[in-house]
């Protein structure tokens, strides 16, 4: 299915595979919990735009919108894409853009709790998957629009990746060919990488788990990590106790309940393993047997799926597949194992055309980045439009950059620009195209270029002029549906509802005083298209 249900409260309903182990392969499914663990929220990215308005603050966490009426005033609901205990998931289509998305609605259905305790937890629980969804800019990670909240449902909006499950996929692709299972692993790995650096351990990494975006064209699946209901922010040198994740897929370290994020890398070596044989490293009939396989860490690479394997790829799942989560492969060392590199991974993801690498390069050079109000605009329609054709060109440029040291994370340092940047032209220009390019991108000055940032610099903003998408935008920031924004609905955007100083109101002020064409204190429709047709138009 196209969104991430699979996991909450329980699982999704499978069709039956035509092998007995494949049937194996979910029928146990479910998740392993014995209790909730709810982290605290200390993942969100503050953005200082450094521009005229440099006292201005914008969070990352305030281009999703929190609402709270029917998600029908705004979706048509097409059809369901799967349900579990507590959510269904339905493909939607948004009224005024008729953008495809998913929406996931998880009901608060009281006689499902024994006590309010466990109801505020469940709840709580729902609130950490959307506070991390929230901080997470990657393009292998599913991107969450807005939701909404009542006394009887959440309701989450995030992409809709029409390939649904990499699991659906595996009947008729299993045993994938070593290239495509090494495409879609080291989009994992970047996954994982990039989380683990933001302190997040995913810890329910399964098929189920994966989402296809596109098929590209040699088809080999782009792929999209979901469901962060059971992440959660980690410390290092503290290892966590909380019994949690699939049957099959989850690491013997926590069965111990004594693990840290290398957990993740073990259920990467899981479905590694199933990518090349179709089949389970560990099974058993009740969970309890697979548990104390899994415990043992006994699996066989010598079965017949496997004659045909790569040593390299078989290194790999023993890498991934240690029981000592010290000498168990980093995600960092994964990503530059040989494997990768015998496949040319690197090369294969950053194909681009030379007329799109100029077009990039002159979006960036003609981008600026001055004008607050515009550019949050800009941030906003790039985070609500990322599978747009358009988009999906400059992430291949994207990787270009993101691949030139040892790691794959999607976020570029400036080492990795310059490098980038030295395919593309003489060396005596780069170090001053970098100064400038991290100037105007790198808007929260933390010494590193995230995807989003890069996007909206390499597009052709020309795609945005459409009345329905200024419209869309307009009405991100017209809180009320007054037809007008004005200087409590910027303060609510830019300074998250907070209590601000005079000092930032007066900013405000100027700031709709440099759009308000008719001096009422207000920005309208008009006025709002006027701005951004200029600011697009000059770039």
């Amino acid at each position: 299915m196209g969104a991430s249900c699979s996991n909450v409260g329980g699982s999704s309903p499978k069709s039956n595979a035509n092998s007995s182990n494949k049937s194996k392969i979910n029928e146990k499914n479910n998740k392993v919990k014995s209790s909730a663990t709810i982290s605290s929220n200390n993942t969100e990215k503050k953005t200082t735009i450094k521009n005229n308005n440099d006292n201005l603050v914008v969070k990352k966490e305030s281009l999703v919108m929190k609402k709270d009426h029917n998600p029908i005033d705004q979706y048509v609901l097409l059809h369901k894409l799967g349900s579990g205990t507590y959510a269904t998931v339905h493909l939607v289509k948004h009224r005024l853009t008729n953008a495809e998305r998913a929406m996931k609605k998880i009901m608060k259905e009281k006689d499902l709790y024994s006590n309010q305790d466990n109801q505020d937890e469940k709840d709580q629980e729902i609130m950490n998957e959307i506070e991390i969804l929230k901080s997470i800019d990657h393009p292998n990670i599913v991107k969450i629009y807005e939701f909404y909240t009542t006394p009887d449902y959440f309701c989450l909006i995030t992409e809709f990746c029409n390939g649904g499950e990499l699991y659906d996929q595996f009947e008729k692709y299993c045993p994938f060919d070593e290239k495509h299972a090494a495409f879609i692993m080291y989009q994992l790995f970047s996954a994982v990488h990039y989380c683990h650096l933001k302190r997040i351990v995913h810890r329910d990494l399964k098929p189920e788990n994966i989402l296809i975006e596109k098929i590209n064209n040699d088809g080999y699946f782009q792929i999209k990590v979901i469901d962060f209901g059971t992440a959660k922010l980690f410390k290092k040198q503290k290892m966590e106790r909380t019994l949690i994740g699939s049957p099959y897929y989850i690491a013997p370290e926590v069965l111990n309940r004594n693990y840290n994020e290398k957990c993740d890398l073990w259920s990467c070596g899981v479905i590694f393993y199933i990518l090349l044989s179709g089949k389970l490293p560990f099974n058993g009939e009740e969970d309890t047997e697979v548990f104390e396989n899994i415990k043992k860490g006994e699996y066989s690479i010598d079965i017949p799926p496997f004659e045909k394997v790569s040593p390299e790829a078989k290194d790999l799942i023993k890498q991934l597949l240690l029981l000592d989560p010290e000498k168990r492969i980093s995600v960092k060392d994964a990503l530059n194992h040989k494997f990768f590199l015998d496949n040319r991974m690197k090369e294969y993801i950053c194909g681009v055309s030379k007329e799109n690498v100029l077009n990039c390069l002159k979006n960036i050079k003609d981008y600026k980045s001055d004008f607050i109000l515009q550019t949050t605009v800009l941030a906003f329609l790039v985070h609500n439009f990322t599978q747009h054709d358009v988009v999906k060109d400059v992430s291949k440029f994207f990787n270009i950059f993101d691949n030139q040291v040892e790691q794959a994370d999607g976020k570029l340092t400036r080492e990795e620009v310059i490098r980038g940047l030295a395919k593309f032209m003489p060396k005596s220009e780069v170090v001053k195209s970098v100064d400038s390019i991290f100037t105007k991108i790198d808007t929260d000055c933390n010494g590193f270029i995230e995807y989003e940032e890069f996007v909206g610099a390499c597009i052709d903003k020309n795609i945005f002029l459409q009345s329905n998408i200024l419209q869309f935008a307009f009405n991100f920031f017209d809180r009320d549906g007054s037809g007008f924004i004005d200087l409590s609905e910027l303060e609510v955007v830019f300074c998250n509802g907070k209590k601000n100083s005079e000092a930032l109101k007066k900013t405000l002020k100027d700031v709709i005083r440099s759009v308000d064409l008719n001096f009422d204190g207000k920005i309208d429709m008009r006025e709002f298209t006027m701005m951004m047709e200029k600011i697009i138009k000059n770039t």
